[in-house]
């Protein structure tokens, strides 16, 4: 044994070299991966918020993520949503998010919180064995209800409505770890019909639910706004002067809508753009004046 070590010192010394090698290089490899995992989180977060439109084969296995209210009561019957939001950090991580609705003045019963109270189980270490950036957030929700209607013609011959367009919005609040906040804001429409006509302008789908008092829906006109979309239509948002009344044409939302019969839904919708992002606009001011973001 001591003649072969004399014969292969050499060799022996080369390998030994190799392996510490190695086991250093692996080691420093493991602390490198850790360290640039722990970094991850101390970026600031740059997020991507999107609808991602649900498969065939989920619609039939999963429930949606949520369901939309055809009329603003507890007792009014629901469509299913066949989209889901999906919020995904292209650089940095999310630490909390949520929805809210402020641009109505209804009442809740208590505050609404955005983490968990009481946790039945703490985890020893802060951050995840992922990237903060590999994170993919996907919402559900309670049932939305619309904050404008607008009625189409009542048919007294076949006692219809002939039509209906219902807007529903949310704003989305995402933090990052370094406790920088980002205010976004998404909307999308609703089609109500009972006209066949209608069925020439896009892809409809039927209400099989004959308390609905439409056959066709179709969900359109989605609006996804981050405070960047701010800046490219600054000068629209300051000029714009409507409110609800003026881009429904009335007051009350239970009455016909003589601008929405005249003018069709795309029309009232590039109203309602103009109005949700002026709300977001001064929804954004008042975070800042306050020093929120």
């Amino acid at each position: 044994m001591v003649k072969f070590i004399e014969e292969n010192i050499v060799a022996i010394f080369t390998a030994s070299i190799a392996f510490f090698s190695f086991i250093i290089a692996t080691i420093s490899l493991f602390l490198t991966k850790n360290n640039s995992r722990l970094n991850s989180y101390n970026f600031r977060g740059n997020f991507s918020v999107y609808l991602k439109q649900d498969s065939k084969l989920k619609k039939f296995f999963i429930s949606p993520s949520f369901e939309v209210k055809i009329y603003n009561s507890i007792m009014s019957d629901t469509i299913p949503f066949e989209y889901t939001l999906q919020i995904v950090s292209v650089l940095g991580g999310i630490f909390r998010t949520h929805c809210f609705n402020c641009m109505d003045d209804s009442s809740t019963l208590g505050v609404v919180k955005s983490l968990p109270i009481i946790r039945q189980k703490v985890k020893k270490n802060r951050f995840s064995k992922r990237y903060a950036h590999d994170n993919l957030i996907s919402f559900s929700s309670d049932h939305f209800y619309s904050y404008f209607e607008a009625l189409g013609r009542y048919n007294k011959e076949k006692k219809i409505r002939e039509n209906k367009l219902n807007r529903y919005h949310n704003y989305i609040e995402i933090t990052d770890y370094c406790g920088n906040t980002e205010i976004w804001y998404f909307s999308f429409s609703l089609y109500l019909s009972n006209l066949e006509k209608d069925l020439e302008y896009g892809v409809w789908k039927t209400c099989y639910d004959s308390s609905a008092h439409f056959k066709y829906y179709r969900f359109s006109d989605f609006t996804i706004m981050s405070p960047n979309d701010i800046a490219m239509n600054l000068n629209r948002v300051l000029k714009y002067e409507k409110d609800l009344s003026d881009i429904r044409g009335g007051k009350e939302d239970y009455r016909e809508s003589k601008r929405f019969i005249d003018k069709g839904y795309k029309k009232i919708e590039y109203d309602l753009e103009l109005y949700e992002l002026k709300k977001y606009h001064e929804f954004l001011q008042k975070l800042g004046e306050y020093k929120y973001i």
